[in-house]
């Protein structure tokens, strides 16, 4: 490079004119000698993405005092408690300091190719600053840190939640979660189905149908047909679920009351009861035991774990910018979480009679892995886990560094017996990072089954084009969606129009935005999806999927502070946008494209007689072998 000055800009201040080789830390705007990190990463991704699983790898391996940090922690004679971290979950949004650890990787590899006389780094974080300081030093490249001023009411609450101990923290956080939820333990505890044709799911509370609900009767989105399917063929269920508040279940009062009628009703064959019914004072007591004997063994071994946060072959070290996550697994809210789902599931587990096979939903959370102990633990069947929405290039939850995959040691991490795969999507996903294929199988996409029923849009004659918007579940991935849009306003035909279908788990005030006109609709997505012409949504949203498949235009926005999470990342046709420039031209090319109904096998797998659920869950065990090594 000609410059040999390399500014690394994560300031939301308006970049100065006359600066060279920058490298915005947000953001995917490039021009002249201004540079994206974020499309640098992405453009980058399967290396980078690479790297840092096997990082997690080599964390967890990593020897302390002679045993490696899986061993320090062994919660019992087969389960290491390392599983059940944040290092290990991967989640970007209970850790969003992975973006910033891509980021880092993604800067030393600049460093290294560009070899810049000086760095420049402009920014408020501190832990940021010491870890490209460190970085700088081993590189023999000059640094200097241009701090920044950064006030937010946000920070001021942050500082002085940081000057309370973090155990204090935890105890307050772990009594409201427990609080929450104290009435479940009332809820008579079901008459659980022993028999050979049973099988046991482990699901979410979420996502039901009221009038169902009502009537007694169990019925989810998530599992959509598959228990009527199982009904039919003489397949009883015991059902062992999670409880959230939504809308329609806003209080353990409506969830005791649905629950019970469950359980009550004539016809049902199924048996339902929640993991908290299994919540009692003894059990608290083992918690709390647990929890401070962790504590004590993550406190014992911080200073000799700290340098090793470098990651093989690098001279980054993470400790400054990870410490949060170490000290939240394993002595914060996050530790007494995860080892109350140990104790609940293994008291689940116990009392269940013997269970021939069971189900989950597959997300790669840590619950998933307290029940996959407590399952073998407790000498149960075979496990199956479910992939039943969208795999994103991006969730790294859905991601594991190979050789955590086929470690047969002792404290290797929990895992199921196979892994349902709900698409080639999925599959290639799954076999990008050297999944084993013995251990796939694939499924319908159960809860993608709709679109067989929609028929092929007739092209809109009217002078009205109908944009959907598909909100965020989060605030600021909804706000971004509509404050981008709400900016180029006055820019739009007046022949559009604008309805937005909120996340259940934000809803949007369509006062907020009086220059898009907007309507509000809040009907379930198969019902809606064949009245508008084009789809806009946040990158985070799955159901820009449904819009796909569907045959709408989808136009996407990124998000300036994230890497792109959208499910249609590697799929053609799709206008990703982050500006109002990019997303007037999106709109304006989006209109004049007719309609192009997607081929839906190439992304699920569709069949209404499900015959890939049949083979799996109406066999035996020697045929489910031959099905998954087929």
């Amino acid at each position: 490079m000609k410059n040999k000055v390399l500014t690394i800009w994560d300031s939301d201040k308006k970049l100065p004119a006359g600066l060279d080789n920058v490298y915005l830390w947000n953001g995917y705007t490039e021009k002249n000698t201004t540079y994206s990190l974020l499309d640098y990463i992405d453009k980058n991704s399967e290396k980078l993405r690479n790297k840092y699983l096997a990082w997690i790898h080599d964390l967890g391996i990593t020897e302390i005092k002679g045993k490696p940090i899986t061993e320090h922690f062994a919660y019992d004679e087969d389960l290491s408690f390392w599983w059940m971290t944040l290092f290990v979950e991967q989640s970007p949004w209970m850790t969003p300091v992975i973006m910033d650890v891509l980021r880092l990787f993604a800067l030393e590899e600049l460093f290294i190719r560009d070899k810049p006389q000086t760095v420049v780094l402009v920014s408020s974080s501190k832990e940021i600053n010491i870890v490209i300081t460190q970085l700088c030093k081993s590189l023999n490249i000059e640094f200097k840190w241009k701090k920044t001023s950064l006030w937010k009411p946000t920070l001021i609450y942050k500082k002085i939640i940081k000057l309370i101990p973090v155990p204090m923290l935890a105890f307050v956080s772990i009594s409201k979660h427990i609080l929450e939820r104290w009435g479940l333990r009332k809820v008579k505890k079901p008459s659980w189905i022993s028999r050979t044709q049973c099988i046991s799911i482990f699901s979410y509370f979420i996502h039901l149908n009221e009038a169902s609900c009502q009537e007694g009767k169990f019925s989810s989105e998530q599992w959509a047909n598959l228990p009527s399917f199982l009904f039919e063929n003489s397949v009883s269920i015991n059902w062992v679920h999670h409880y959230l508040k939504s809308s329609v279940v806003p209080n353990v009062k409506v969830a005791k009351d649905y629950l019970n009628r469950f359980n009550g009703a004539k016809e049902n064959n199924d048996a339902h009861s929640f993991l908290y019914s299994y919540l009692t004072y003894k059990l608290m007591f083992r918690v709390i035991i647990k929890w401070s004997a962790i504590l004590l063994i993550s406190t014992r071994i911080q200073r000799h774990v700290k340098i090793n946060f470098t990651p093989v072959n690098s001279n980054l070290n993470l400790w400054p910018i990870m410490k949060d996550v170490w000290v939240n697994s394993l002595r914060g809210s996050s530790a007494v979480v995860n080892i109350l789902w140990i104790e609940l599931f293994d008291s689940a587990m116990k009392d269940m009679p013997y269970q021939n096979r069971g189900l989950y939903l597959f997300e790669s959370q840590s619950w998933e892995r307290a029940l996959i102990n407590a399952w073998r633990k407790n000498k149960h069947g075979e496990l199956i886990a479910v992939v039943h929405s969208t795999v994103r290039f991006w969730d790294l939850r859905y991601y594991k560094d190979p050789r955590i995959i086929v470690s047969n040691d002792k404290y290797s991490m929990p895992q199921p017996d196979i892994v349902l795969l709900n698409g080639q999507v999925a599959k290639d996903a799954f076999l990008s990072v050297s999944f084993p294929k013995e251990k796939m199988a694939e499924c319908e996409a159960i809860r993608y089954e709709y679109l067989f029923k929609l028929g092929i849009r007739k092209e809109n004659k009217n002078k009205k084009i109908s944009v959907l918007i598909l909100g965020d579940y989060t605030a600021g991935g909804t706000n971004n969606l509509l404050s981008l849009l709400d900016d180029c306003s006055q820019h739009i035909d007046s022949n559009v129009s604008f309805t937005v279908k909120p996340h259940p788990s934000y809803p949007v005030s369509i006062e907020d935005y009086p220059k898009l006109c907007l309507s509000l609709v809040t009907g379930s997505l198969s019902s809606i999806i064949s009245d508008y012409d084009l789809a806009y949504c946040s990158n985070m949203t799955s159901a820009s999927v449904d819009a796909y498949l569907a045959g709408l235009p989808v136009i996407i926005t990124l998000d300036s502070h994230k890497l792109n999470f959208s499910p249609l990342r590697n799929q053609g046709n799709i206008s990703f946008v982050s500006s109002t420039e990019e997303l007037l031209s999106a709109l304006r090319n989006a209109i004049k494209h007719k309609n192009n109904r997607q081929e839906l096998n190439n992304y699920f797998f569709l069949d209404p007689g499900l015959p890939r659920w049949r083979k799996i869950l109406l066999s035996n065990k020697n045929d489910l072998i031959k099905i998954v090594n087929n």
